[in-house]
């Protein structure tokens, strides 16, 4: 049969069952305990204890045959209950055929025979960045299937499970974490594990912005967005922009102002940490419905008044049936140039050429539903492009960007992840509310179908976005500076102070709150919430301060606090400054000016008020 590599995931495994010319598969039915024993560097010795039962009275299988999708298959050996059996491996390109000479001749009806068959499968599992991974398909044989018992043995230096699929499985704590699955002949998914708790990207991107004006004018570009699953810290961004905004979507956009006929590149290049969202939500922002209602919109691809999408809509409810429906009806039909359709389109033709029909059909139908809903655009990691493709036209070629979908989830609070043309395309993988970390969103489509542009579209070729796994431990934290500015004598009449605050990292800072600390003076007049602070941002709070002593000299002490969150982490930044108090009475130079200034005015007012007595003659 022909193997559907699995992305994110490496070798498959195909069991196939051959019998030689005394027997055919339908006259037996197999029963499998297989046990995968992985080392620290991926290698897996795999241990088949394979029980064979007759179901006719005069026939006997004499062979027996396994086809595995790789090449370093070493160190076969088979054994039956009268001892070791020859064995031969052939091997093609990409593959290896392991055929067993069965010596016990089993006649009679539910006669039974047992083949121990083991071998070493090197590099099965496969350690990418920060995360391992590996798959393990269900066996695919001609022959009835009886029991089917699979056990995973993974060393602990994996990590701890990112995901594992089916999730019905029994574990065991011992030297290494044991997986034990009971799975029926009816289940048709793979056994697929990822271990690690997230991957981190290093990334480049770079962009060319052109004024062709006569006059100056302001131009943006899109930086990769803060998620609940995905973490960015930039290490730079030059040149730097004037600006950092979050948009409504949720995509940063740095803005440049150019002269007339100038040409910039700018260069970003930064660390992204994805999560999967198995392992939890990162909480950057709330969701009510006023922010969410841009996500239900129709537009120019995403028609939710066409009175075919309406129709199906009603009759889907969730966005899992959504994205069954469309797994199980649209067809994937591949064209050149690969042009978007939209979703009218994709649902009259039931064919997706691309990654953004599958994409625009899904928002269509969501949106029709009242269910929130985004496209996102972005790096997607595939060492199988024949079932995990990637490339998308928009609106030139870019042969390394992906196009998948979110939709939002009112129970979780959260943005979950479907890749419904992946899905498509692996058959039994199940990429809906988990698409693991192999998805690195760059650009967010929310408010338009259309915009912003995403990275790799700046007047350059595919050649100006960059990918790699990196082996850093962690990415680093995000850093407040601070300077207090504030007057060293302080009295009872109101005075203002600065503060000054720098993002010196390229993380942005959530939920920051502001805090004073000091016993001798009144602090007022700021806003305790403040906005997040963008990467590299540099911001002036101020704020008003008044004494509160009528008598006497106090030296004291003011410190701000900002307490902070980059999304995961909590921290802190402070800053303090020394003052002294002087008496709301005290004849300083500025309290001294003061009376004088009230002197005068009370003389010149007492002027005006001088009495003018009239003499009256007797």
């Amino acid at each position: 049969m022909r193997v559907k590599y699995l992305i994110l995931l490496i070798l498959t495994l195909i069991f196939t069952l051959f019998f030689g010319s005394k027997a055919n598969a339908a006259n037996f039915s197999t029963s499998y305990n297989i046990t995968f024993d992985f080392d620290q560097v991926g290698n897996a010795n795999v241990s088949s204890k394979i029980k064979i039962t007759n179901l006719t009275k005069d026939l006997y299988p004499s062979e027996y045959s396994l086809k595995i999708a790789s090449r370093d298959v070493t160190n076969v050996r088979a054994y039956d209950f009268l001892g070791p059996v020859d064995t031969a491996v052939n091997r093609t390109s990409d593959s290896s055929v392991i055929t067993v000479k069965l010596k016990n001749k089993i006649v009679g009806v539910n006669k039974t025979s047992t083949v121990d068959l083991q071998y070493t499968i090197k590099k099965l599992a496969k350690k990418q960045g920060k995360i391992w991974q590996l798959s393990i398909p269900k066996i695919s044989t001609s022959e009835k299937v009886g029991l089917y018992k699979l056990i995973l043995k993974i060393p602990k230096e994996f990590g701890e499970p990112h995901f594992i699929i089916p999730e019905n499985y029994k574990y065991q704590s011992g030297v290494k974490h044991i997986y034990n699955f009971d799975l029926l002949e009816s289940e048709t998914v793979n056994v697929q594990a990822v271990f690690g708790r997230f991957q981190i990207y290093e990334f480049e991107l770079n962009y060319q912005l052109i004024n062709n004006n006569l006059l100056s004018a302001k131009a943006t570009i899109v930086l990769p967005p803060d998620k609940e699953n995905q973490q960015i810290s930039f290490s730079s961004i030059n040149p730097e922009p004037e600006d950092i905004k979050i948009d409504e979507s949720g995509n940063y956009l740095a803005s440049y102002t150019l002269k007339r006929n100038q040409k910039i590149n700018v260069k970003a290049k930064g660390l992204a940490k994805i999560f999967d969202t198995k392992v939890g939500f990162r909480e950057i922002s709330t969701w009510g419905q006023g922010e969410l209602n841009i996500f239900t919109k129709s537009d120019k691809y995403w028609s939710i008044t066409n009175q075919n999408i309406l129709n199906t809509a009603k009759k889907l409810k969730t966005a899992k049936e959504i994205f069954e429906f469309i797994i199980n009806e649209i067809d994937y039909s591949p064209e050149q140039p690969i042009q978007r359709s939209g979703s009218d389109k994709v649902l009259n033709d039931k064919t997706a050429r691309n990654s953004f029909d599958f994409a625009d059909l899904f928002i269509a139908l969501t949106r029709a539903n009242g269910i929130p809903s985004r496209l996102i655009v972005g790096y997607a990691y595939s060492d199988a492009p024949e079932t995990n493709p990637i490339g998308i036209i928009y609106p030139t070629l870019n042969d390394k960007l992906h196009v998948w979908v979110e939709y939002f989830d009112k129970d979780i609070g959260a943005w979950l992840a479907a890749d419904p043309m992946w899905s498509k395309q692996s058959q039994n993988l199940n990429y809906f509310n988990r698409i693991g970390t192999n998805h690195f969103a760059l650009t967010i489509f929310g408010d338009s179908s259309e915009k912003p542009l995403a990275p790799g579209f700046y007047g350059l070729d595919s050649s100006s976005l960059d990918f790699k796994f990196t082996q850093i431990e962690d990415l680093p934290k995000a850093k407040l500076q601070l300077n207090l500015q504030i007057p060293t004598v302080i009295s009872g009449f109101t005075s203002t102070g600065k503060l000054e605050l720098v993002n010196t990292t390229g993380k942005t800072v959530f939920s920051p709150k502001l805090y004073f600390e000091s016993d001798n003076i009144d602090v007022f007049g700021f806003n305790r919430d403040l906005q997040s602070i963008k990467p590299f941002e540099k911001r002036i709070i101020k704020f008003k301060i008044r004494g509160g002593s009528f008598l006497n000299y106090l030296p004291g002490k003011l410190t701000s606090v900002i307490k902070y969150s980059d999304g995961n982490d909590q921290s802190e930044s402070r800053a303090e400054k020394g003052f002294e108090v002087k008496p709301f009475f005290s004849l300083k130079l500025p309290q001294i000016l003061l009376i004088i200034l009230l002197i005068l005015i009370l003389i010149s007012f007492g002027r005006n008020l001088k009495p003018k007595i009239k003499l009256l003659k007797p």
